[in-house]
C-alpha cells in the first residue's frame, strides 16, 4: 500500500505518476478504482481496465480531456443548467443526452438533438 495505510494502491500510483495535488478527476477515478478494481470502473467510463491503468500512471497516449469529461460525468456531483430542460441535470446525464445514437422516437429526444450540439455545455470535439 506504498507506506500510508489510509491511501488505497491506485491512489497512491496516481499521486506518485501526476505529482500532488493530484488533479480532481484523476483523485475521483483513482478512488473508483481503490473501491472497485479498475475493470469496474473502466467499464463506468466505457474505457478498458488498460486505459484506466495507463491514465492513473499518467502514461496514456490519447486524449486526456476526453477520459476527463468521462470520469467526471460518471464520478462527480457536477450539474449543468440545461437548456432543454430548463433545470439543473447531472453531468452523466448531460453527456448521455449529447452522445445518444439511435432513432428520436420523441418530441424530447428530438429537442436534445437539436440543442445539444450548440449548447454551451457541449465540450465534445465533434459536436
Amino acid at each position: 500500500m506504498f507506506g500510508n495505510p489510509n491511501i488505497g494502491e491506485n491512489l497512491a500510483k496516481a499521486i506518485a505518476a501526476w505529482g500532488d495535488p493530484l488533479p480532481e478527476w484523476v483523485r475521483l477515478l483513482a478512488l473508483a478504482c481503490d473501491k472497485t478494481n479498475q475493470r469496474e470502473a473502466g467499464d463506468r467510463i466505457g474505457q478498458s481496465s488498460g486505459t484506466v491503468s495507463k491514465v492513473l500512471r499518467h502514461v496514456y497516449p490519447g486524449d486526456y480531456a476526453e477520459i476527463e469529461r468521462k470520469v467526471r460525468a460518471a464520478y462527480s456531483a457536477d450539474t449543468v443548467l440545461c437548456p432543454v430542460s430548463g433545470a439543473e441535470i447531472a453531468l452523466r446525464t448531460c453527456l448521455r443526452h449529447r452522445r445518444r445514437k439511435g432513432p428520436l422516437i420523441d418530441w424530447r429526444t428530438r429537442k436534445f438533438a437539436d440543442t445539444c450540439p450548440n449548447c454551451t455545455h457541449n465540450t465534445d470535439q465533434e459536436a
